[in-house]
């Protein structure tokens, strides 16, 4: 209870601007997304689902929205050691970019 008296008591001015409260939150996205079905030709008599590569990779991305709705740049997760410059390229103009082993957001990588 003390945390909120102290909050309210220095900084419940920030609340009063609602395009100074942010809220975030973070999204997975599979790249090799788990499906019930296989492909084959007709003819086939056994069709077998092949996974290659790592079947648990994803990137994940931070979306951050101020109370008044203003939105700022995402923060985009990939799952390299070194990101490739094609990718790099690709994204969006102020978007935030980072990596990790498995592409999850760690605390370090937030700040």
């Amino acid at each position: 209870m003390k945390e909120i008296k102290v909050l309210k008591k220095n900084y419940l001015h920030f609340l009063n601007d609602a395009s100074r409260v942010f809220n975030g939150d973070e999204t997975c996205f599979h790249l090799r997304p788990k499906e019930g079905k296989v492909l084959g030709l007709k003819s086939s008599r056994n069709v077998y689902e092949i996974d290659q590569g790592n079947a648990k990779s994803n990137i994940t991305v931070m979306f951050t929205f101020s109370a008044s709705g203003l939105t700022t740049p995402p923060m985009i997760m990939y799952p390299y050691k070194k990101i490739p410059i094609n990718i790099i390229r690709s994204v969006p103009d102020g978007s935030g970019i980072g990596h990790s082993e498995n592409g999850w957001m760690k605390s370090e990588l937030f700040f």
